[in-house]
């Protein structure tokens, strides 16, 4: 009963450390996003200001 007890444990405890690389893998993966999105939003701000200036 022990040593089932103390497996459990121990995937348990594999489970929560999967689960918490895979919340940092997305976090730092939602921060390139918005790192990337914001550089992109930057450009079509400059480019796209000639035309609006122009009309």
């Amino acid at each position: 009963m022990m040593r089932a007890r103390t497996q459990f444990l121990q995937s348990d405890a594999i489970l929560g450390l999967a689960i918490r690389a895979s919340v940092d893998a997305t976090d730092v993966a939602n921060a390139m996003l918005v790192s990337w999105l914001r550089k992109r939003r930057d450009a079509i701000l400059i480019l796209g200001t000639a035309p609006i200036l122009e009309g």
